[in-house]
């Protein structure tokens, strides 16, 4: 925590200039850290006619955290940040998640980066990874942008409807054409509604309207995976996110529902 009060902003160095573009946040309601920003557009690339170029910016956290310093042993010690029903544990001391390492609006920041270029269909023609640095032309909420798409814009959403909200909003709808094409899997969820937690099996299935305002964002933010898997097909060294070998045993979770519903 030492460490982290005395960390000064970096500067741009060699990173590449995203501040004209106006790449947004958009997170839930209550979020307090903002670390992933998207932003897309029409293709004007002939050959490419009603594609989409998208990029997905997420903040650059080693730009402060180095191997083996204090922040860096632990953040290794806690693992990860955890989100609890009315409170966040974070990873990194609040200086960092909340601020330096957070896309705050109107606010310089480093930034790792994908830029897609996908077709009509939403299959994806080609990618750049880059080392941005970017500046967040809004913080929005899920509710906010998609109240926006439904024709009913607010002050801040409103400018912003035509030349940013729309163009994702229409990414999204070619991206999932490609998805249903290649028919995945729902993933079992256990998500947060109000203060309960509620299991979802699907989350194709789920019905919560807050939740449905999330897909067209994470269909966005998740096309990086396709240019991640290049990376792996070429069998390129880059950082990996283990993942629990195997879920939690569907009998713990039907108890945990079953105590639920008696309360």
């Amino acid at each position: 925590f030492r460490q982290a009060e005395d960390v000064k902003p970096v500067s741009q160095g060699n990173r590449e200039d995203l501040r004209s573009i106006p790449l947004v946040t958009i997170d839930p309601d209550d979020a307090k850290d903002h670390d992933d920003a998207v932003w897309a557009a029409p293709d004007e690339d002939a050959d490419n006619k009603g594609g989409w170029v998208v990029i997905v910016a997420i903040a650059d956290v080693a730009a402060y955290v180095t191997p083996d310093s204090a922040l860096d042993r632990g953040a290794l010690k806690r693992g990860n940040s955890v989100y609890l029903p009315d409170r966040v544990v974070p990873m990194l001391p609040e200086r960092l998640s909340n601020d330096l390492c957070s896309l705050r609006e109107n606010e310089d920041r480093p930034c790792m980066a994908v830029r897609m270029v996908f077709d009509k269909g939403g299959h994806k023609r080609g990618h750049r990874f880059l080392s941005g640095w970017m500046r967040s032309a809004a913080k929005l909420s899920y509710t906010q942008a998609q109240t926006a798409i439904d024709g009913n814009p607010d002050d801040k959403t409103g400018p912003l409807l035509e030349p940013v909200l729309k163009p994702l909003w229409g990414a999204y709808a070619a991206m999932k054409k490609a998805r249903e094409q290649r028919q995945p899997l729902g993933r079992g969820l256990i998500l947060q509604a109000g203060r309960k937690v509620v299991q979802h099996l699907a989350i194709d299935a789920i019905a919560d309207a807050d939740l449905q305002r999330l897909q067209p964002v994470q269909h966005v933010q998740l096309g990086q995976g396709d240019a991640v898997d290049a990376v792996d097909r070429h069998r390129l060294a880059h950082q990996h996110r283990v993942e629990p070998a195997a879920p939690p045993r569907p009998a713990r979770i039907d108890a945990y529902l079953a105590a639920d519903r008696r309360q």
